[in-house]
């Protein structure tokens, strides 16, 4: 992406909502993709990136998602076909604690008692997930929270790190048409150098590394 002018920074901490960082610089021109997937973007100063496409798909799903939350009426992906999840009962259990919050963040999750949830709608990110894995995915993130809990925004975020994992399914080749966008979006994030769990987004050489590196 967009340049990143130091290392990606450590896994954000699950205490405190970290400061958004320094957003990368947004001149940049895309190179090419390689064979393995990752992006090469020639940044300001004559350094240049190299993106993960999964990663960076991630994060920006997972601040989308979160920014949902912040709105009154988060937009929505309605299903044409609701899908049905039956779970066990310790998910069922935990998912019926997080329905607010889903709601909230633009999921429509209907309780047909028992263990079994119908997913009506999700949110533009996740849409085409799998109703089941999401559910199960944050009732696993909801059971793992632990000092997570001391963040004000705690269920928004297991979730939307949950729902997020989901969004890169299939991301792993795309050609510059898809790159450009993505690429806007991660410079825009809060925190465009790491997913939620500390993976990096991107590797960054700077112009003075290479010309070390060839001696100049």
């Amino acid at each position: 992406a967009p340049a990143a002018e130091r290392p990606a920074p450590e896994a954000e901490r699950p205490t405190q909502e970290p400061a958004r960082q320094e957003s990368p610089v947004p001149r940049f021109r895309f190179v090419g993709a390689l064979s393995t997937g990752y992006a090469i973007v020639e940044t300001e100063g004559g350094g240049f990136a190299a993106v993960d496409p999964s990663a960076a798909h991630e994060r920006v799903a997972y601040e989308r998602l979160l920014a949902n939350a912040n709105v009154s009426d988060p937009p929505a992906q309605g299903l044409l076909v609701p899908q049905t999840a039956v779970l066990q009962p310790v998910d069922a259990q935990r998912v019926r604690s997080l329905l607010p919050t889903l709601a909230e963040m633009g999921f429509e999750v209907e309780d047909f008692g028992g263990d079994t949830f119908a997913v009506r709608s999700m949110p533009e990110p996740v849409k085409g997930a799998s109703a089941k894995e999401l559910l199960e995915d944050a009732s696993r993130a909801f059971a793992e929270a632990g000092p997570k809990k001391a963040r004000a925004r705690w269920r928004e975020e297991l979730v939307a790190a949950a729902a997020a994992k989901l969004a890169v399914r299939g991301r792993e080749r795309m050609d510059a048409r898809q790159w450009i966008p993505l690429l806007l979006e991660l410079a825009a994030c809060r925190m465009p150098y790491a997913t939620p769990s500390g993976r990096p987004t991107m590797v960054h050489f700077p112009a003075g590394d290479l010309e070390r590196r060839f001696g100049r």
